[in-house]
């Protein structure tokens, strides 16, 4: 029912954790943006949001589950945060990554990319190189990854706490 970028539009797809049901949302579009209310419910009632726009600007929202547990919001979504933010994590990498003495003889330099996931609590899990370069420099910033645990801050979605794969570049470089 959007024409020309306006107009109400409905959604339905599956929810990949619950069999047989279905994630409906709706709202109106206003120039080819999010305007004004829009829900978004699961067909078996066990969830449920109401958010507000403003022209494609996110103004606030609550979200109520089966057990009438209400929660309100001021952003939509807040991906995970190491302690201090990005300038927080650089510090913690430099001063916790070591550089295998064998990749420093081999002259192995290159980018590790880490895999984790980013639990409720903020704790950390489900660890995995995902790129490496060389088995003794994958082995350390696995080693250096798994030392985050406890200083990240969940992500949060319609103001739940939620689990959120993270990846992670680490650089190693001689100079």
């Amino acid at each position: 029912m959007v024409k020309d970028g306006n107009g109400l539009a409905r959604y339905e797809s599956p929810v990949w954790s619950k069999e047989s049901i279905k994630f409906i949302e709706e709202g109106l579009y206003l120039d080819g943006v999010k305007h004004g209310r829009w829900t978004g419910n699961y067909s078996d009632d066990s969830y449920f949001y109401d958010e507000t726009y403003d022209k494609g600007a996110f103004l606030g929202g609550k979200s109520i589950t089966q057990g009438n547990d209400t929660l309100r919001y001021k952003d939509r979504e807040v991906q995970p945060q190491f302690e201090g933010g990005m300038e927080g994590l650089g510090q913690f990498l430099s001063s916790n990554l070591r550089y295998p003495a064998s990749a420093q003889r081999e002259r192995i330099q290159g980018r590790v990319f880490v895999s984790f996931v980013v639990c409720e609590d903020g704790s950390l899990c489900d660890y995995e190189v995902l790129k490496g370069i060389h088995p003794d420099v994958d082995e350390e910033a696995l080693r250096v990854t798994k030392i985050m645990n406890g200083h990240w801050k969940p992500g949060i979605q319609r103001g739940k706490k939620v689990k959120v794969k993270y990846n992670l570049p680490i650089n190693f470089s001689l100079h």
